[in-house]
């Protein structure tokens, strides 16, 4: 299963949940709990964010530049959001706004 996570430096309850997410990947890693964290800043800002680069877990980009970027992250839609995704590849929920541990254990737990 998978936990999408889109998130941006800019915003601080991306950073904040960030080792919660981190908690999470390394409890149910080995149940098959998948962690992935998509932004649409560069590599460049992203580093900026140092914690960062200890986190655990899978990191994309989507580029800005691209016709398809606003199907995943749109500018001016509040983030985090987290994606629910069981190991069937359904969207079970969509968690907005920063998350704590206790919610994301709560909603992955019923697709481990």
């Amino acid at each position: 299963m998978v936990v999408l996570n889109l998130w941006a430096t800019w915003c601080p309850p991306c950073r904040e949940e960030m080792p919660e997410l981190k908690k999470l990947q390394e409890r149910y890693g080995k149940d098959g709990l998948v962690v992935i964290t998509v932004s649409d800043e560069s590599k460049e800002q992203q580093a900026k964010f140092t914690a960062f680069a200890e986190m655990p877990f899978v990191k994309g980009r989507i580029n800005p530049e691209t016709r398809v970027a606003g199907l995943y992250i749109q500018p001016d839609v509040a983030r985090p959001v987290s994606h629910i995704i069981d190991r069937n590849g359904g969207l079970r929920e969509t968690l907005i706004a920063g998350q704590s541990y206790q919610s994301f254990e709560r909603s992955v737990k019923p697709y481990l």
